[in-house]
């Protein structure tokens, strides 16, 4: 069984409760822009963790919109503190076999393989 654990800063926990409070008034979409959620500081750690359940977490965590497409697998240890959703991102696709990427359209991150001809899978 895999462990996880994620550990976010204070003041973003807090950003994050009065944001939820604000979209509870409202049925409005809120979710934050990529651009500003993508700078917002995690601390992941994880063992041997599905990578899809990592990112999962890296996107909840910060509210950004996303899909993985069904062919994202494999397992990931990692321990990143302090760092930049982006910067966070762009490690585990990298850190991953095969390596993924990602298309970011109308503020949804589309995870999919990265295929060596530079094409990504159609899922």
């Amino acid at each position: 069984m895999s462990k996880k654990k994620i550990i976010l800063p204070a003041l973003f926990v807090l950003t994050m409760g009065l944001i939820g409070v604000g979209s509870a008034a409202s049925a409005q979409d809120n979710s934050p822009s990529a651009s500003s959620a993508s700078q917002q500081k995690v601390t992941l750690n994880f063992k041997n963790a599905p990578i899809q359940d990592i990112l999962k977490s890296l996107f909840d965590a910060t509210g950004l919109n996303y899909t993985i497409a069904s062919d994202v697998v494999g397992t990931l240890t990692m321990h990143l503190s302090n760092t930049s959703a982006e910067t966070a991102l762009r490690s585990i696709l990298r850190a991953s076999n095969p390596p993924l990427t990602y298309d970011l359209t109308d503020n949804i991150y589309q995870i999919k393989v990265k295929h060596p001809s530079g094409e990504t899978s159609a899922h």
